[in-house]
């Protein structure tokens, strides 16, 4: 993963995005969910860390349903560096 940043969205929604240089598969759900449960005071917010630090012990919570998730862009090597040579946000 290369960035990650939560974004306010309209109304009561957050814009949560994600750039990396390989294939995520079901990583962003998992984080999606844990900042769920960490938001409805399920688990404490320190938990975030230690799961991005692989603490042993600490596991993820349910990822969250792909509904309401939504891939907006590719970017391939040229196109990739370019984006970040210009530091563009996803969109």
């Amino acid at each position: 993963m290369l960035r990650s940043e939560r974004q306010a969205g309209g109304g009561t929604g957050v814009a949560y995005r994600v750039t990396a240089n390989r294939f995520l598969h079901h990583m962003v759900r998992y984080l999606v969910g844990t900042m769920v449960d960490v938001a409805r005071e399920r688990r404490p917010l320190a938990d975030i860390d230690a799961l991005l630090a692989k603490t042993p012990g600490c596991i993820t919570s349910e990822p969250a349903p792909a509904q309401g998730l939504c891939l907006s862009r590719v970017y391939y090597r040229a196109q990739a560096r370019q984006a970040e040579d210009r530091d563009e946000t996803l969109s």
